[in-house]
């Protein structure tokens, strides 16, 4: 996985953790904050980058150093980047979260099934997730008869497979992986 991916995916993350879009915002502005202490501060860089530092003593500083100027998520946050040896990734993170948030929240998905769905299905779906993503969703709507029946929904990285062709997959998985003696 390139480390633009990686980016994205811890930027998401860090932007889903947010519940509200008012908090949204600050942790954005919190980030890009941090990231820009880190890239005017050379020793900052090379103290979080440092394998040399004690993991212990890279979480004691991130309390210290930002504790009391952003909130207790963003903190936790940069730990868990740390404790996942990610945060080398922190500025490529930073800016994938403010271009993600920037985008105005809108995403395009797709809906692939085996048969054309009304268009009250449709918007059943696209409420739904759009309230659990927490964004606008435009959905492109695909027949494709090799899912034999059902459905699958796919959003940016999460895919929503219900399809007969899936659990057809993981049948034919498991027949082959049992031992007959």
């Amino acid at each position: 996985m390139t480390d633009k991916v990686i980016a994205k995916r811890y930027a998401e993350a860090f932007l889903l953790s947010c519940e509200k879009k008012q908090r949204m915002a600050r942790a954005v502005e919190e980030l890009c904050l941090i990231k820009n202490a880190v890239l005017s501060n050379v020793e900052l860089k090379v103290f979080l980058e440092s394998v040399e530092i004690n993991h212990d003593e890279k979480l004691a500083f991130l309390d210290a150093a930002f504790g009391k100027t952003v909130r207790y998520e963003t903190v936790q946050f940069l730990k868990f980047l740390c404790e996942r040896k990610h945060i080398q990734d922190l500025v490529m993170i930073a800016d994938c979260a403010e271009a993600l948030y920037s985008a105005g929240q809108k995403s395009e998905g797709l809906i692939r099934t085996t048969v054309r769905l009304e268009n009250t299905v449709v918007d059943t779906i696209r409420a739904y997730l759009e309230k659990k993503l927490q964004k606008e969703i435009n959905f492109k709507i695909e027949i494709d008869p090799g899912l034999v029946s059902g459905i699958q929904v796919i959003v940016d990285n999460l895919i929503i497979d219900g399809s007969v062709r899936r659990r057809l997959e993981e049948l034919r998985a498991k027949l082959l992986s049992i031992k007959v003696v």
